[in-house]
């Protein structure tokens, strides 16, 4: 559920390039169409590519022009679950988590960032890009959600009914969102245990007008696993 982008925002674009930067296998969470695997398997990377939804990896496939398929691996389903077990370990040096996480409770976000420090070799980077609080289309959620960051909420961006907050988008969203802030994934990563390269709001040119509202739209984040890990 939910929209996909058409164009690039500079963290995925990052992680385009940080993946081609090495000989170490690189995974896109969430890849969905393929707007940041396929420029990253052009570039001679190696990828896993992860979808829910087994038929945007079809189309993904079909879009990878031939002599560059065998850098890539589709693979559908959750990756929580998909991703356990020592032989992921230390296996990755790039991640991409794009327009993904503010699907999950706060538990599942800690889970995953839990997951995300296991399967990345030492010194690798994962790049988390996601939808902020900060949209035109929730102005009513706006005042809520200030009010839990004063009441110190650790999950302040938690929605369990979109709609009472946008009756008309929220026909293609699910009921739960979360939308997170830059201090809520600072919080997450130094506790998982990573070191914070980089963050910033993304403007969001490309969504639709009615989202738009005043540049913080996206926030994006670039974490490393210390090399001593």
């Amino acid at each position: 559920m939910g929209f996909m982008v058409e164009s690039l925002d500079e963290f995925s674009a990052e992680f385009i390039e940080h993946a081609a930067s090495t000989k170490y296998p690189a995974l896109d969470i969430g890849c969905a169409f393929g707007i940041a695997t396929i420029p990253a398997l052009l570039k001679g990377s190696t990828i896993i590519a992860n979808d829910l939804y087994e038929g945007h990896l079809n189309v993904l496939k079909e879009n990878v022009p031939e002599k560059f398929r065998k850098g890539l691996t589709l693979l559908a389903g959750n990756f929580l679950t998909l991703f356990h077990g020592v032989d992921w370990e230390n296996h990755f040096n790039s991640i991409l988590v794009s327009r993904v996480l503010h699907f999950f409770k706060g538990c599942d976000i800690k889970k995953s960032f839990s997951l995300f420090f296991k399967i990345l070799k030492n010194g690798g980077k994962i790049f988390v890009v996601n939808e902020t609080p900060y949209l035109k289309n929730i102005e009513k959620f706006h005042p809520v959600y200030e009010e839990r960051l004063k009441e110190n909420n650790p999950w302040p961006g938690e929605i369990e009914d979109f709609k009472s907050f946008d009756s008309r988008k929220g026909t293609n969203l699910p009921d739960f969102m979360h939308l997170l802030d830059i201090p809520i994934l600072e919080r997450v990563a130094k506790e998982t245990g990573f070191i914070i390269e980089r963050s910033s709001y993304i403007k969001r040119d490309n969504f639709p007008k009615d989202i738009m509202f005043d540049g913080k739209e996206s926030v994006g984040i670039i974490l490393q696993k210390p090399f001593d890990s």
